[in-house]
């Protein structure tokens, strides 16, 4: 990355570019800013102890990275999952087109050599005292903290969906559940059999619904709804309750696919609609929109549920105190340095007022990166997180939209129309995002 006395806002575009050129060898080469970034040299000599909470993309990422940044630290990652996930790659698992291996790695497999694992779960977190509490491996005490933990899915806050066993037998799914400790992705493997149900046409009215936001990867409903309408019949009624106003968080990917939706006869598109109970023996659900319940009733129904912060944070003084995000990790929103604990940082789904993808994770690893080894040196911070995040929107069975946007606007990677659903964009996340994925963002090279 460039080092000047200015701050440094970007995405991770650059970086992309690079990682596809590397996979595909087709993709233009990076500028030097996003070479020096991808592999900046070593930017702080200190010999701190590094804790980073969390064993998703975004402590994994981080881990890597910081090695690399400050190489002189004592890293140490806590996290109960001995496997790690490849959750984009769930909904590909659901269509039938990855097996168990494409998607699951051992965690340990995935941390840089000079990393330290810790297998547990954290229970408190006392930034007063640098210090966590683990369930079964006592405290740890810290220099640094990046807290990367995740958001938890709350199918209990919808009313109805708190028996997991009766979803499927009365037509309800949902994408989102898995088990990290029992290497099961089980709503891929429910959502697969819910599309093999529609096959033939034989299913009347099919609802995609949301609990209230902000959700975790906004492309999720999107990709069901659009797969949906693929294996529907010409007699099936397809109905999206969606959260918010807009189908996605960008003006011009919300006009985009709006359009593309409307060609579809059989849908019917309800926004402002939160889902908030679920009447599994009479397949009907409320949604509470403009300060009223309405009533849309289901043959199948796919469930995104509304995601909270675990409580090692919302109870934490870490946390956000009231609104919209109460809870989540009370960060500034550029520097991803905690706004009252200045050797406090955080990345991924946890942060407060950010988007919940992969590409935005990502670009928080990068900030961490630099951002750490600045604060450790006492130099200014000048990696700026600009607000990009991604959706690669399943429009078909064959393209795809690469929805890239950030707090300014569009954010494309490649040089064509972004609103534009495309046959390479679905190749690439098919077949080049696993091997880029596992071999260049976990290893912090891109």
């Amino acid at each position: 990355m460039k080092r000047s006395s200015e701050s440094t806002e970007f995405t991770r575009r650059d970086c992309l570019k690079a990682g596809l050129a590397a996979a595909l060898g087709a993709a233009s080469a990076p500028s030097l800013e996003a070479a020096e970034t991808k592999l900046s040299a070593p930017s702080s000599k200190k010999e701190a102890n590094i804790l980073i909470l969390g064993g998703g993309s975004g402590g994994i990422d981080a881990a890597a990275r910081l090695s690399r940044s400050v190489p002189k630290a004592r890293i140490t990652l806590i996290a109960p999952n001995g496997e790690h996930l490849y959750q984009s790659g769930l909904f590909f698992r659901a269509a039938g087109l990855y097996d168990e291996k494409k998607i699951w790695r051992p965690t340990r497999s995935l941390l840089h050599s000079g990393v330290r694992l810790i297998a547990d779960r954290v229970e408190q977190i006392d930034p007063e005292k640098n210090s966590v509490t683990t369930a079964s491996h006592g405290d740890f005490a810290y220099d640094v903290l990046v807290v990367a933990v995740g958001v938890e899915a709350r199918f209990d806050l919808i009313d109805g969906l708190e028996d997991r066993k009766k979803w499927e037998e009365n037509g309800v799914v949902s994408l989102y559940p898995y088990d990290l400790a029992q290497k099961r992705a089980e709503g891929a493997d429910m959502v697969g059999r819910w599309f093999s149900k529609m096959e033939g046409g034989g299913v009347g009215r099919i609802l995609v619904a949301e609990g209230e936001g902000p959700i975790k990867a906004e492309n999720v409903p999107l990709d069901i709804l659009f797969r949906a309408l693929e294996k529907a019949g010409p007699k099936s009624a397809v109905t999206l309750a969606k959260s918010t106003r807009r189908l996605i968080g960008n003006d011009d990917f919300d006009k985009a696919l709006t359009a593309i939706l409307k060609r579809d006869a059989r849908l019917t598109v309800q926004r402002g609609y939160t889902l908030r109970q679920v009447d599994l023996e009479n397949r009907l659900v409320m949604c509470e929109a403009e300060d009223e319940m309405k009533e849309i009733s289901f043959d199948l129904l796919h469930v995104t549920p509304p995601f909270r912060a675990p409580a090692c944070v919302a109870e934490s003084p870490l946390a956000v105190v009231e609104g919209e995000w109460e809870g989540y990790l009370d960060l500034d929103e550029r520097t991803l340095q905690h706004k009252r604990y200045a050797n406090v940082f955080g990345l991924g789904d946890i942060v407060a007022r950010a988007p919940k993808s992969g590409g935005a994770t990502r670009d928080h690893a990068v900030v961490i990166q630099d951002n750490v080894a600045s604060w450790l040196e006492g130099a200014p911070m000048t990696a700026k997180y600009a607000g990009y995040t991604v959706a690669p929107v399943k429009t078909s069975d064959d393209k795809e939209m690469f929805a890239e946007y950030d707090r300014h606007g569009l954010s494309a990677t490649f040089p064509l129309d972004p609103t534009v659903p495309r046959k390479i964009y679905h190749w690439i996340d098919l077949h080049a995002m696993p091997w880029v994925y596992f071999e260049m963002i976990m290893r912090g090279l891109m």
